[in-house]
């Protein structure tokens, strides 16, 4: 291919890509956008049941984004699986995509929750939640950390650029009549803001006392990152125990 035709080619996916994005105007004067995903190539889905794959994200080889001088993991390829009512998930993970939104440059995933959980004799089990999208970071406006719990105090690390940053909160309350629905200020539930441009992430939490004096109402402690306009704290939170947290998986924003 001449000079002229690569030329060409460039300046036609331009005006592709621009008539796909760019508003155009309606009879009545109002600004209409496409409503179709942007797909580059004909044998690439646009969807993975009811949830749209635009472009730079895709299932299919040569659909997606390739950025190997970034990382050799291909980032915005989607898995996607037909079995009923599950989600797609970035390639290599377990993370469950809810929507993509190109214009606002974020995506809605689903991810576990760190736990603890006591019992009579202490300690039970536990899950630490750690993740590293590499390409991608937690939107730092959008998410914020929340931890639930009667003796509890959490932490959210991870890195940006050579750099280590962080943030926590602590929680504490002696019985659930202390706990009012609604509040999350530190009696039963605190929160945090994060740090932006963070990635390679870890949500850690552990008790004051091992629950000894709580365990009873309260037999988990629990911390995780999730979309500020999902969470509303409720205290009967505080009395589920480590099978309702095992199967958690809250929606985030990602950057």
């Amino acid at each position: 291919m001449g000079v002229i035709d690569s030329c060409s080619m460039v300046i036609l996916t331009m005006i592709t890509v621009w008539l796909l994005f760019t508003p155009f105007i309606a009879g009545d004067g109002k600004a209409v956008t496409p409503s179709m995903p942007l797909v580059i190539a004909s044998h690439c889905s646009d969807k993975c049941g009811n949830v749209s794959i635009p472009y730079p994200f895709g299932i299919e080889d040569g659909c997606y984004l390739e950025q190997p001088d970034i990382t050799p993991f291909p980032s915005f390829k989607i898995n996607c699986s037909h079995h009923h009512n599950s989600l797609p998930t970035i390639f290599g993970t377990n993370f469950g995509i809810l929507n993509i939104s190109v214009k606002e440059g974020d995506f809605h995933s689903k991810l576990p929750v760190s736990y603890y959980c006591y019992n009579q004799s202490g300690y039970v089990n536990s899950w630490m939640t750690w993740f590293n999208l590499v390409t991608f970071t937690l939107s730092s406006t959008k998410n914020i950390l929340v931890a639930i719990g009667c003796d509890t105090y959490a932490t959210f690390s991870g890195v940006r650029g050579d750099k280590e940053y962080g943030t926590g909160c602590m929680t504490k309350c002696v019985e659930p009549e202390d706990v009012i629905d609604g509040e999350c200020t530190g009696v039963g539930c605190c929160q945090a803001s994060i740090p932006g441009g963070i990635n390679n992430v870890t949500v850690y939490l552990d008790s004051f006392n091992n629950h000894s004096s709580v365990y009873t109402f309260n037999p988990c402690n629990v911390a995780f990152q999730v979309a500020k306009d999902v969470f509303t704290f409720n205290r009967r939170y505080l009395s589920h125990d480590m099978e309702y947290y095992q199967g958690l998986a809250l929606p985030v924003e990602y950057n």
